[in-house]
C-alpha cells in the first residue's frame, strides 16, 4: 500500500480525529453535512479539489476507523475499530493521545492483515521499521537532501518507502502522528517512548522475563526489533537492523530505560539467565534478565 503517493497522500490523523468526534456526537452523517460542518477550507477542500479531508476519509476507511455506507448519500459513521471502543463515548475520543493509540493500533492491524494475505507492508510501515532501526541519539535532517535521501538510497528503500522530498515531508507527518518521532527546528528525532509506554500500560502488572517483555512490545509495535514488520524489512528487503548478536537494539533499550526512570518498569540484571535479552548499544550490548511492569491497566 502506498500511503505516501496517490489519493491518501494528504491524509492525516488530526483530521480523522475531528471527523470521528463529530460522528461520535451526531451519529451517521452524510458527506455533504460533514463538509458543511467542518470549516474552514483548511480542513475541507474546495469543490473539485482533493485535499486533506478526502485523503483522511480514505485512510480512515482503510484502517477501519470510519466507514461509508454504500448508497448515493455517502453517509459516514464510526468504523469497527472505533465502535468496539465504546461507540464514541470513551475517553479515547476526547483525549488526543488516546485517540492516537487507537489509530496506531488500527494501522498495525491493517498491516498485519495485509501480510497474512501475502502483501508486503506499506511504504509508511517500511519507513517506520527503518526509522526505529537507527540510533535514537542520531537525529535526521528535516531536509530531504541533507541525509535522508542518501541513507534510504543506500538501503535501496526509495521505491519501498520514501521516494522523494515531497514524500519525506508526508512520512515525517505520519511518523509524528503515530507517535514514533518528534521535530525540533531542522531535525527529526526518533522517539518511541510514548508508543512503548502505551504498550506497557496494556500489560498485566508483574514480573516477566526480558524476552517475554520484548515479545509483547514487538507484538503491539511490529516495526520494532523482533516484530514481524521489522523482520520482513530485514529478511525480505535486506535492510540490516545492526543488532549483531543482540536481540533488540538502541531504540527499545533507550525507551525502557526512560520508562524505568518514570517508575513504570523495573529492570533486573543478573537474576534470571533464562529469558535474558541482550540489547545492542553504542559500542557494545547490555543484558537484561527480567522486567517488572509496575504501572499497567491491562491483562495481556
Amino acid at each position: 500500500m502506498k500511503y505516501l503517493d496517490g489519493d491518501t497522500t494528504l491524509g492525516n490523523f488530526p483530521v480523522i480525529w475531528v471527523v470521528a468526534r463529530l460522528l461520535a456526537a451526531t451519529g451517521p452523517t452524510s458527506r455533504s453535512a460533514l463538509v458543511e460542518t467542518l470549516r474552514p477550507p483548511a480542513v475541507v477542500e474546495s469543490e473539485g479539489k482533493r485535499g486533506a479531508f478526502t485523503a483522511s476519509l480514505a485512510v480512515a476507511e482503510r484502517l477501519g476507523l470510519l466507514k461509508e455506507d454504500d448508497d448515493e448519500e455517502k453517509v459516514w459513521s464510526l468504523g469497527p475499530q472505533l465502535e468496539r471502543k465504546g461507540g464514541g463515548t470513551g475517553p479515547q475520543f476526547s483525549d488526543a493521545d488516546q485517540f492516537r493509540n487507537l489509530c496506531r493500533a488500527a494501522f498495525f492491524a491493517r498491516e498485519l492483515k495485509d501480510l497474512e494475505e501475502g502483501d508486503g507492508p506499506s511504504d509508511v510501515a517500511v519507513g517506520l521499521a527503518w526509522l526505529t532501526s537507527r540510533n535514537p541519539r542520531e537525529s535526521l535532517a528535516k531536509s530531504w537532501d541533507d541525509g535522508p535521501n542518501e541513507e534510504l538510497q543506500r538501503f535501496n528503500l526509495l521505491e519501498r518507502s520514501v521516494l522523494n522530498g515531497t514524500q519525506w515531508g508526508h512520512f515525517r507527518r505520519w511518523a509524528i502522528d503515530l507517535g514514533f518521532a518528534t521535530e525540533s527546528k531542522d531535525r527529526l528525532h526518533v522517539d518511541v517512548e510514548p508508543v512503548v509506554a502505551s504498550s506497557v500500560r496494556e500489560m498485566k502488572p508483574g514480573r516477566v522475563t526480558a524476552r517475554t517483555f520484548v515479545d509483547k512490545v514487538a507484538k503491539a509495535i511490529p516495526v520494532l526489533d523482533r516484530g514481524v514488520i521489522a523482520d520482513y524489512v530485514e529478511t525480505q528487503l535486506e535492510v540490516p537492523r545492526g543488532l549483531g548478536d543482540a536481540v533488540a537494539g538502541h531504540v527499545l533499550y533507550h525507551s525502557i530505560r526512560r520508562l524505568e526512570a518514570r517508575k513504570m518498569v523495573e529492570l533486573e540484571r543478573g537474576a534470571d539467565a533464562k529469558g535474558t535479552v541482550a540489547f545492542a548499544t553504542q559500542g557494545g550490548s547490555v543484558a537484561i534478565d527480567a522486567v517488572t511492569v509496575l504501572e499497567a491497566t491491562g491483562v495481556n
